[in-house]
């Protein structure tokens, strides 16, 4: 009901706690929330738009920086009167010059021996676990302590705090052990000396410190050799904290500490293991039944009638692979010539076998040319109507010029390589001859390019 909401605003506000409101959209009751704003002290913000949502809440929000270290004079106040850290201290304890501020916490469990004047923790002690801590917000030196550091004072509440939180030495081997049974919960402890034989007629009382904070007296009595229990009502949920202070005669013995707890849940508590089951499952697969009432009979690392468990797997397909590697290793390796790829000795020898091939073409090329152009000269000079019998002989005889052979070698190795810088043959034009000059100019042509080509084949020949 709105009226509600204006109620809790109002008993919020009258605590310290303002209540501020926020109508997103055009269907919220703006008119409630302002109310509840009103009501509460805060203030009441109407938002259109989703994305000015940040804006109001930054607008909204205040963040209070406080520091968390104080440094003044003051005098600490003894809050407990049974705290073990303060026995043998005086009312008056020396002043200190500064702390970190801290909260003091509401758990039963932990006790606050020393404040500040304004209520802040300085010293406080509580049971974690099995064994106890201690938290002081001063500084335990010249800065924050230093009129401690003359005192006497100093001394015994280091030496107290020290020996209260260190875990104590055993005289005795105790073996403490707790168990939540039904509505109670049973505390039994097995005592025996280094030698390992029971102790007995120990006096062992001690306190229980239940989940609601409040403490339970116990006290165990002896129920074999060296064996003693005893047992308190655990009905509530959560951690029952054991503390025991053993006795023989007058003498005090360190003390034995403990704990257990109990499911949150109810179901939980009537969970146990179902002896009957687990039996059956031992037979049906041929083990054991242990218990942890005697851990040395299960004898765990007897391997005896366990046969060892084998793995076996094919190494073909490992051999296969491996083997397909090695032939295609082989197999590069006798077919590419790597040595040539990598030795300079190897590429210097192709190229002057190449130079060498080029040269050997070029000298062919001259010689056959140098035949062709003394055919041609004779053709000129008038020896046309000689028999081709006798043109052949020329051509034969035909000496040639070694300096035209290796003039015209040159030009054909340039030809070869590629080079455009030809030199201009000095040779005059030849004429035409009287083929070209027949009527017939065409099959003339023919005529000659085809005598020429056989006179060049026969020449080859008698080479």
């Amino acid at each position: 009901m709105p009226e509600q909401g204006a109620e809790i605003a109002r008993s919020m506000a009258e605590r310290g706690i303002t209540v501020s409101t926020i109508a997103v959209g055009d269907g919220a009751d703006a008119q409630t929330l302002a109310s509840i704003a009103q009501s509460g002290e805060g203030a009441f913000y109407r938002v259109v738009n989703p994305q000015t949502l940040p804006k109001v809440f930054l607008r909204e929000i205040r963040v209070v920086r406080k520091p968390l270290v104080r440094e003044s004079l003051f005098v600490p106040r003894r809050v407990s009167r049974t705290s073990p850290l303060l026995a043998g201290l005086p009312d008056a304890l020396p002043q200190l010059r500064g702390l970190v501020l801290t909260q003091a916490r509401t758990d039963p469990t932990v006790t606050l021996a020393l404040e500040t004047p304004e209520g802040e923790p300085v010293l406080a002690h509580w049971f974690a676990g099995r064994g106890q801590v201690a938290a002081w917000t001063s500084d335990a030196h010249s800065e924050w302590s230093q009129d401690w550091l003359a005192s006497p004072s100093y001394r015994a509440l280091w030496t107290q705090l020290v020996r209260t939180i260190a875990r104590p030495g055993a005289e005795q081997q105790y073996e403490l052990s707790t168990d939540l049974v039904d509505e109670r919960l049973v505390v039994r402890v097995d005592a025996l000396d280094p030698d390992g034989a029971p102790v007995d007629l120990l006096t062992i009382d001690g306190k229980v410190y239940t989940p609601r904070g409040d403490s339970l007296d116990v006290r165990l009595s002896q129920v074999g050799p060296g064996v003693y229990e005893g047992s308190i009502d655990a009905p509530q949920q959560g951690s029952y904290v054991v503390a025991l202070s053993p006795r023989q005669g007058d003498r005090a013995l360190p003390a034995i500490l403990g704990g257990a707890t109990r499911a949150v849940g109810p179901e939980l508590r009537v969970e146990s293991s179902n002896v009957g089951v687990l039996q059956a499952i031992a037979d049906t697969t041929g083990g054991r039944l242990m218990t942890i009432d005697d851990p040395l009979a299960a004898d765990l690392w007897n391997r005896d009638g366990i046969e060892p468990s084998r793995a076996a797997q094919p190494l073909a397909p490992i051999l296969l692979a491996i083997a397909v590697a090695i032939m295609l290793l082989d197999v590069a390796t006798r077919r590419i010539a790597w040595d040539r790829l990598v030795n300079k000795h190897a590429l210097e020898e192709m190229r002057l076998h190449t130079r060498d091939a080029i040269r050997a073409r070029a000298d062919a090329a001259a010689t056959t040319l140098g035949a062709l152009r003394t055919s041609a000269t004779a053709r000129q000079s008038g020896d046309a109507g000689r028999p081709e019998a006798d043109t052949r002989d020329a051509v034969r005889r035909a000496p040639v010029d070694p300096a035209q052979r290796e003039a015209r070698r040159e030009q054909v190795l340039r030809d070869l390589s590629g080079d455009a810088s030809k030199p201009e043959s000095t040779k005059p034009a030849a004429k035409p001859t009287a083929d070209d000059d027949s009527d017939d100019g065409v099959t003339g042509l023919l005529a000659a390019k085809k005598r020429a080509r056989e006179r060049l084949d026969r020449y080859q020949d008698d080479e």
